[in-house]
């Protein structure tokens, strides 16, 4: 049994809190937690902000990091080291086009995969105020890699954050006047009939003898909303914060899970789907 002490510590306490006290603490330090960003992930980043000098560009680049980290923990992959700038990839399922322009992590240390070519990807040997050059020296032997969700770029006084688009698919939604049978649409979002006698259209489930489609996710403006608010409490008053989603590769699935994928199945692996909603 935690003494009365303890409680009180994991109720204040950033690295001990957790639910709705960490919630609390966030909104004591001006950061409104968006949703789908588990509690280890959120007190990682917030203590990045509280504890660090607000403003810069390391506290800015390590938030990120911090936020991100669900991704980037997925996103982690097996590549042989051939020179101290060049690696190859010997598995299967990922498609290098979508690591041309990317910022990776390499031992702990965070790099940048200028372009590919066949099975081989290229660092840059060049260090930056963004990621240090590449010198591996452990040749022939095999190193993971973790690949980040985002870019950063300057230009005067504006910061360019570049995300990935796969997190910010949005699956389309199709709603018909005083719930009408759908005409060959493809199932996306819509909203149940919470009044019906029938419980195939109250609850729209295997069990009732429905065909289950995706919910209607009307708090995507929300989270996108207190997503960059969090984002931009964190660089200096004047300077100006620009967002841009990209796809990577334009051939290829992106290697991130949406947002909303995440919110229904509590997975950042895009090709998992769970029968049950891990996140309410």
């Amino acid at each position: 049994m935690k003494s009365r002490a303890d409680i009180v510590r994991d109720e204040i306490m950033i690295h001990r809190a957790s639910g709705d006290a960490l919630n609390r603490i966030s909104k004591f330090y001006g950061f409104e937690r968006p949703l789908f960003i588990k509690d280890q992930y959120w007190a990682e980043a917030l203590r990045n902000a509280v504890y660090s000098a607000r403003g810069t560009l390391g506290v800015f680049t390590a938030f990120l990091e911090a936020l991100f980290k669900e991704y980037i923990e997925f996103a982690e992959y097996t590549f042989e080291v051939v020179t101290p700038t060049v690696l190859r990839y010997n598995g299967a399922g990922l498609d290098l086009c979508n690591l041309d322009s990317r910022y990776v992590n390499i031992n702990g240390k965070r790099h940048f995969i200028t372009h590919h070519n066949g099975t081989l990807v290229y660092l840059s040997p060049t260090s930056t105020t963004y990621w240090g050059g590449a010198s591996l020296s452990n040749i022939g032997a095999n190193v993971d890699v973790q690949v980040l969700p985002y870019l950063i770029e300057e230009h005067g006084g504006e910061v360019k954050l570049i995300i990935d688009a796969g997190l910010f698919v949005i699956p389309p939604t199709y709603l018909r006047q005083d719930a009408e049978a759908r005409q060959n649409e493809p199932y996306g979002g819509h909203i149940m009939d919470f009044f019906s006698n029938d419980p195939a259209e109250r609850f729209n489930s295997p069990e009732a003898g429905a065909n289950p489609a995706s919910p209607a996710y009307l708090l995507l403006d929300i989270f996108f909303e207190r997503f960059f608010t969090v984002i931009r409490s964190l660089l200096a008053a004047s300077i100006k914060l620009t967002v841009v989603n990209k796809k990577w590769c334009e051939n290829a699935q992106s290697i991130y899970a949406s947002l909303t994928t995440v919110l229904k199945f509590g997975s950042v692996d895009p090709n998992v789907t769970p029968t049950q909603p891990a996140r309410t």
